[in-house]
């Protein structure tokens, strides 16, 4: 099945207007189901309220699905339509590291992101011959399987298990490096390494490490684990630099801390739990599972580097 998105608006109201119009075309003629997701606001254009970020869009739907989506772009130029085959990286993001994500169309099989378009051009040409050919065209873009984006990418996960932390009450925090080139923000702080989750509620803190799915013959599936282990056992002491007015603190802010990966090796199941549950501050969570091993409360957890940590909690708002 599939499905179009537009995160809108293309901010020339013209432009805007006739991609509604040909989506809802597509859609009477052919079938093809389409929805709006509002990444920004635009003067001269009546939007709704933004949905989310071009930032978060990116993150969710277009780099997860970077391979495939060259791959389609390739399939697209080759098929006669006008596009720039390029990485997501280099289409949606600038030099500078800004989000160029409004006004550009995504394509989904089955729910997962099968091609992305931006620009005038790549977007009408797209819609216009879809509305031409119909469903078989987007038939001849399908990749084979094994370019197939998984479900269980690091960044997948990442984003499925935020959205069952935010329905239990945390406020979350994805990705959380540094703010060293911030302005005006008395806190500093630099995570080594990234957190890449960090949830917060009822005033505790705790840290999610997340590792994707990787299997090799070498390691029998082992190796998001190891590395994932190591990474976690930092978390303890994250972030690794904490200054506030000029002082520095030691220690952790993190209550409890957990690997996230979406299933054991099968290989050896049993024992993997019992060796993270000896190693007691550290805490393991599968997606089918949920929570295996609960950790023990940090032992270097240092309660005043914590509480300037959640009065300062605005400085964090880069990484919702």
């Amino acid at each position: 099945m599939f499905e179009i998105i537009y995160f809108s608006p293309y901010y020339v109201p013209e432009t805007h207007e006739e991609i509604i119009l040909l989506l809802n075309k597509i859609k009477l003629i052919h079938g093809i189901k389409w929805r709006e997701i509002v990444v920004t606001k635009y003067p001269t254009l009546a939007i709704k309220n933004v949905s989310l970020s071009e930032r978060d869009v990116y993150n969710r739907y277009l780099k997860p699905a970077s391979r495939i989506i060259r791959k389609c772009l390739e399939a697209l130029s080759m098929n006669g339509i006008n596009v720039r085959i390029e990485n997501v990286s280099h289409k949606f993001r600038s030099r500078s590291g800004n989000y160029h994500v409004a006004g550009s169309i995504a394509i989904l099989s089955n729910g997962r992101v099968l091609c992305a378009l931006r620009g005038r051009d790549e977007v009408m040409s797209f819609l216009k011959r879809l509305l031409e050919r119909g469903p078989s065209f987007l038939n001849e873009l399908l990749p084979d399987k094994d370019i197939t984006p998984s479900e269980l990418s690091e960044q997948s996960i990442t984003w499925k298990y935020r959205e069952k932390l935010i329905s239990s009450g945390y406020l979350v925090f994805l990705n959380v490096k540094h703010n060293i080139l911030a302005k005006g923000e008395k806190l500093n702080y630099l995570f080594s390494p990234d957190a890449d989750i960090i949830a917060i509620r009822n005033n505790k803190i705790i840290g999610i490490e997340v590792k994707g799915e990787r299997i090799t013959k070498s390691t029998l599936g082992l190796e998001q684990i190891y590395v994932g282990l190591g990474e976690t056992l930092l978390y303890l002491i994250n972030p690794v630099i904490f200054e506030y007015s000029y002082k520095s603190y030691d220690g952790g802010i993190f209550n409890k801390v957990y690997l996230l990966i979406p299933k054991l090796p099968s290989c050896c199941e049993k024992i993997l739990i019992k060796l993270i549950s000896d190693l007691k501050f550290v805490g393991l969570i599968t997606l089918n599972d949920g929570t295996i091993v609960e950790p023990a409360t940090n032992p270097y957890l240092n309660p005043e580097k914590k509480h300037l940590f959640l009065a300062n909690i605005q400085s964090l708002s880069r990484y919702m």
